[in-house]
């Protein structure tokens, strides 16, 4: 659990300054950066 959140730590830091853009779906958001390359998704639990 401790490296997982590890790399997300390091993940939202490589995102400082770039242009995001996120798309909320009821109980899932998707997330990317311009210049990424990479869809982040994430599921709401409540």
């Amino acid at each position: 659990l401790l490296s997982t959140t590890r790399w997300r730590t390091k993940t939202l830091l490589g995102l400082d300054g770039r242009e995001l853009w996120m798309l909320a779906d009821g109980r899932h958001v998707l997330l990317t950066a311009d210049g990424t390359n990479t869809l982040y998704g994430a599921r709401s639990t409540a």
